[in-house]
């Protein structure tokens, strides 16, 4: 296992490294000149050509981009990410503020996320066949299929303006976040029910499911005592993933609609303005939490999964 760990920490590393390397050229690349912008921010009308290289001068934006990334990176490490371009606050301090507001909304759109996904499985593998497990399937189709940018607005329709029932818009306690979790859990949900109803399907053709139904063994407790726990390293690993893919970036439109300052807000409005620390900043740190969703999904499977296990055992993984 400690072997497995370190190759693992190893690999991290190297797509660290390599993704920091991408999103610097991505924003740096990107059209639009941030010193331009803020030099006309800070001068007006009025702006010439050497306000413009005072200002890139400031910034640094004048040196190579190899001298720029190994600033960048080596500041980011130690936790240094820079002034924003628009308020020449510290990015840390900003990220430090909204972080609390964006891992709220996760953490909710995760626990709904979950919550229906079992419940969706559950129900379509209780009775396979039947009119419950096609109902069930065609709800999770719906919710694949219903964009967030869709969804959100109809939901504030629907039980924030003609059922006032939860707040319209901001981040005000409990009730509040409601709308903006199933917006974002949703499409989560759904995925997660179809691959768990899939591996559910899958494991009641095994022969250790069909020896025990063979013995009178009720289906439900088939079900929870010798299908669940084989299928529970893979469908940890699913759910970590949708946390990481889709919730993660998701609360980039959802913190939009709903008007919630957390980071997905906070990288939208320093993308329209070309905030290169910003843009970076909450990149970077969107990259470290997808790492740590892999490892925390290797390391899981690696308890739970006796198969891993024995091969770990073997020096084989």
């Amino acid at each position: 296992m400690v072997r497995m760990i370190l190759r693992r920490l190893g690999v991290a590393a190297i797509t660290f490294t390599l993704a920091s390397v991408l999103i610097f050229l991505l924003v740096d690349l990107a059209p639009g000149d941030p010193a331009k912008l803020l030099a006309e921010r800070r001068y007006g009308a009025n702006t010439t050509v050497e306000n413009v290289a005072q200002v890139r001068s400031e910034l640094g934006l004048d040196r190579s981009a190899a001298e720029r990334y190994l600033s960048w990176i080596g500041h980011a490490l130690r936790g240094d990410f820079g002034n924003s371009f628009q308020n020449g606050r510290l990015v840390a301090q900003d990220l430090t503020e909204k972080v609390g507001v964006t891992v709220i909304l996760i953490l909710c759109a995760a626990v709904f996320a979950l919550l229906l996904g079992v419940l969706l499985a559950g129900l379509g593998a209780w009775r396979p066949g039947g009119w419950i497990d096609r109902a069930t399937r065609g709800v999770a189709m719906a919710g694949v299929s219903v964009p967030m940018f869709f969804l959100g607005p109809l939901l504030l329709l629907a039980f924030a303006l003609k059922s006032p029932l939860f707040p319209a818009i901001g981040e005000s306690g409990p009730a509040s976040w409601v709308l903006p979790a199933v917006t974002l859990g949703c499409s989560s949900a759904a995925i997660f029910a179809i691959v768990t109803r899939v591996l559910v399907e899958e494991a009641m053709t095994q022969q250790y499911v069909i020896t025990s139904r063979s013995v009178g063994a009720l289906p439900g407790a088939v079900l929870v005592r010798d299908v669940l726990p084989n299928i529970a390293p893979q469908a940890v690993t699913v759910f970590l993933t949708q946390v990481g893919f889709t919730l993660l970036p998701g609360t980039t439109i959802v913190e939009t609609i709903f008007a919630w300052p957390g980071i997905g807000d906070y990288f939208l409005r320093g993308l329209l303005f070309r905030d290169f620390p910003v843009m970076q900043a909450v990149l970077l740190l969107f990259v470290v939490v997808l790492i740590v969703l892999n490892l925390m999904a290797d390391l899981v499977q690696g308890v739970l999964d006796p198969r891993v296990r024995r091969s770990l055992r073997k020096g084989t993984t």
